[in-house]
This record gives C-alpha cells, sequence and structure tokens, in this order.
C-alpha cells in the first residue's frame, strides 16, 4: 500500500520474503547440522561409557569368583573352561564354595573346626548323553544336602588333574539314581575322560550372542547385555616348576585339554587371564549403519571379516586364583 504522497506504509515485497526466507533456510540447516553432531557425539559418548561401566563391572566380577576358585574342592576342579577356538567365545566355570555352609564368624561349628583337608567332590559314576550320573550330590558330606544348583555350574576333573569340562546343569534328579542334567549343547565330549572323574558345583560364564544381541550369562541368568566375547588364557607352571613363567607349554594356554602332555596338571595353575569384549547396543549412526568396525582378535580367536556400525572395546585381567598356591608359594605375574 502506498500513501498518496508517494511513502510506503507496511508490509514487504516478495523480493525482500524471498531474501529473508533463504537466509532463514540458510541459518536452520546450519544450526541443524550442529545439532545433529552434537547428538551423535552424545549418544557415541554415553554408548562407549555405558560399555566400558559394563565391561568392567562383568571383568570385575569374574574375576573376584576366579579368585576364589579352588576353596574346599580338589585343586584340579578349580576352573575349567571349553575353548571356542578360533571363532566362538569360551565358556568358563569356576568352583563355588558359597554351596557349603560355612558357618558366621565366631560360631561354633564342630564340622569345619575338625575340616582338615579339602572335599574330594562327588564320584561321577556314568556319563550318559545329556547327564552326568554321580554317586552323591552332597559334596561336604553334611548328611544328604544337595550341594549343587540347577542352572549354576558344574565342574569335571580327572582323579589325576590332567583332564577337565565345564558344563551348565539343567535341572537335578534326586532319587535313586543321583543325576546332573545337563544344558543343551553342553555335552561331554566322548573319551574325554578315561580314569576316576569328580565333580563339583560352580559357577558357570557363558556368551549368547546372535547378530543383534550379545548377553554375558552368569549361571544362566545375564549378567551383562554388551559383552559380545569371553576368553580364557592359563599359565600352567610345570617346566620347571618354579613359579616363573616359562615356554609356551605354560603359557598361554587356551585350552586345558590339549596342552603338551608335559603341561597336563591342571593342580598347578597358577594364572588365569580373561578377556571380556564390550559391544555397543546401538549403532553408531543409528539406522543408517556404515560398516567401519570389525570384531578384534583375542588369545587363540581370530579378529572378524564382517564390518559393522557397533563400537567395540577389549578388557582384560589377570587373576591370582588364591586358593591354588602351595604353602609360602609366590609365583610372578605373566
Amino acid at each position: 500500500m502506498t500513501h498518496p504522497r508517494g511513502l510506503r506504509t507496511g508490509g514487504f515485497s516478495l523480493l525482500e520474503m524471498m531474501i529473508a526466507v533463504a537466509i532463514l533456510s540458510l541459518i536452520s540447516s546450519m544450526v541443524f547440522v550442529v545439532l545433529s553432531g552434537q547428538r551423535k557425539a552424545l549418544r557415541g559418548g554415553v554408548e562407549t561409557m555405558n560399555v566400558q561401566e559394563d565391561s568392567r563391572l562383568s571383568l570385575d566380577t569374574i574375576s573376584f569368583d576366579t579368585r576364589n576358585a579352588g576353596m574346599l574342592v580338589p585343586r584340579q576342579t578349580a576352573v575349567a573352561s571349553v575353548d571356542g577356538g578360533a571363532t566362538a567365545a569360551d565358556r568358563f566355570c569356576v568352583s563355588d564354595g558359597t554351596y557349603f555352609p560355612i558357618p558366621a564368624a565366631g560360631v561354633p561349628d564342630t564340622f569345619w573346626d575338625n575340616l582338615s583337608a579339602r572335599f574330594q567332590g562327588s564320584t561321577v559314576i556314568g556319563v550318559p548323553t545329556n547327564s552326568v550320573v554321580v554317586n552323591s550330590l552332597d559334596v561336604d558330606g553334611r548328611g544328604g544336602a544337595v550341594d549343587f544348583v540347577a542352572r549354576a555350574g558344574v565342574i569335571l576333573a580327572d582323579a589325576n588333574g590332567d583332564r577337565s569340562y565345564c558344563s551348565r546343569i539343567e535341572t537335578i534328579d534326586t532319587g535313586t539314581t543321583k543325576r546332573l542334567n545337563l544344558a543343551s549343547g553342553h555335552n561331554v565330549p566322548t573319551g574325554l575322560f578315561t580314569g576316576t572323574v569328580i565333580a563339583v558345583p560352580a559357577i558357570v560364564y557363558e556368551i549368547v550372542a546372535t547378530p543383534t544381541t550379545t548377553t554375558l550369562l552368569r549361571n544362566g541368568n545375564p549378567l551383562s547385555t554388551q559383552v559380545e566375547d569371553l576368553q580364557v588364557q592359563y599359565w600352567i607352571d610345570v617346566s620347571p616348576t618354579d613359579g616363573v613363567v616359562g615356554d609356551a607349554r605354560e603359557w598361554p594356554i587356551d585350552d586345558l585339554n590339549a596342552v603338551s602332555p608335559t603341561v597336563q596338571d591342571l593342580t598347578r595353575i597358577r594364572r588365569v587371564r580373561l578377556h571380556v569384549i564390550g559391544r555397543a547396543q546401538l549403532p553408531e549412526d543409528g539406522a543408517t549403519v556404515q560398516a567401519r568396525y570389525n570384531y578384534p582378535g583375542v588369545a587363540n580367536r581370530n579378529e572378524g571379516t564382517t564390518f559393522d556400525s557397533f563400537k567395540r572395546q577389549l578388557f582384560s585381567a589377570s587373576i591370582l586364583p588364591r586358593n591354588l598356591l602351595e604353602s609360602g608359594e609366590v609365583p610372578n605375574v605373566p
């Protein structure tokens, strides 16, 4: 609208509006780019922090259990594992003394006061498919108690200390035949044991991994949903027995049942090295997958060949099972 004297009285011309809209669009797009970058950085930082916290907590839990392995049971049954080889995670068991009713400090208990040796475990009298038959479920001999626990672990070991196995118990038969029914895929390999075999209660760690989920189980229950792999290595101090890491026959040992015949003394395990790989729950770029990460190789597992957008971090710990030392023994750390 124009004033009679030729002055403009209000509004903008179409050209002015177009220029204003263009400038506003440019500023908005720049703000969007900045905010989008900050959002990705924030989400990436949160995912990284979650992986670190979750993986470290899981590793601390496994480490704590490993330090107490071998309490009240034969040394060869302290720890055991099933090696996943170059393409899969390991399954790991540590003996669990908490199943035995240890009295509180200051509480008299003549059974424990008179205890002078470790329990010898239950004797295995049969290994049919999917199960283990034992002579007793009462490891500590306190009178009919069931010391094994359904959905927890069991360690089987040769009485001579040269073979061991790690399984998870699904159910327990407490009738005339004392049977530990094993979880699917946990069958004892045929021919693994040839002599007397003993069984002790254990805590079992295993990985359930699919293309979309990663879960670390402890006694069949989820401990973490951000741990993709568990790898276990051992030092067996036997050649010579001197408390010092020797050659490759002593360290690192990835499979306790595939070592040199001169190193098949599981009572001489002196160090357990644990590796966990944490993986973010969400891909780095949301729905837009950019394949730039892969699985890192660790222990005897190969590096992955498939790339995706999930960040991963490796955490390791070297643990001394305190109940495996001989009196006065102070081994070096490999």
